[in-house]
C-alpha cells in the first residue's frame, strides 16, 4: 500500500501526452475567450454610447459612458485571467499544477522542453 502511495505522489498527470491534447484544446478555448468577450464587451458599449449619444439625452450620454468604462475594465480582467491565476499560483506555490497551467495558457507546443 505504502510503495502506491508513493507511486502516486510522484505520478506527473499534466505531463501525460492524452492530457496535454486535452489541455490544448482547453487552451484554444482560453484562448478564444480572452479575445472575443472584451471585443463584444468593448463593441457594445459603443453601440450604447453611439446610441446614446444619437438621441442627445445628457444623461443617457454620461449613463452610456459609465457602462463603458465597467465593460472596458470587465474586458481587461477578463484578458488578464492567465496573468492574475499565475501571480495568485505563485504566491501560494503550487508548484505541482505549473506544467497543466503552462499547457493551459501558452499553449503544448510552446511547453514542450528538447
Amino acid at each position: 500500500m505504502l510503495n502506491l502511495v508513493n507511486l502516486l505522489a510522484g505520478f506527473d498527470f499534466c505531463s501525460l501526452p492524452d492530457t496535454k491534447s486535452l489541455l490544448d484544446i482547453i487552451h484554444k478555448v482560453f484562448v478564444a475567450i480572452m479575445i472575443v468577450v472584451p471585443l463584444i464587451l468593448l463593441f457594445v458599449g459603443l453601440f450604447d454610447l453611439a446610441k446614446a449619444a444619437t438621441s442627445k439625452d445628457e444623461k443617457a450620454v454620461k449613463d452610456a459612458q459609465q457602462a463603458l468604462i465597467k465593460k472596458a475594465i470587465a474586458g481587461a480582467l477578463v484578458f488578464l485571467v492567465p496573468f492574475i491565476i499565475g501571480v495568485l499560483m505563485s504566491v501560494v506555490n503550487h508548484n505541482e499544477y505549473k506544467d497543466c497551467f503552462d499547457v493551459i495558457v501558452h499553449g503544448a507546443k510552446q511547453t514542450q522542453k528538447d
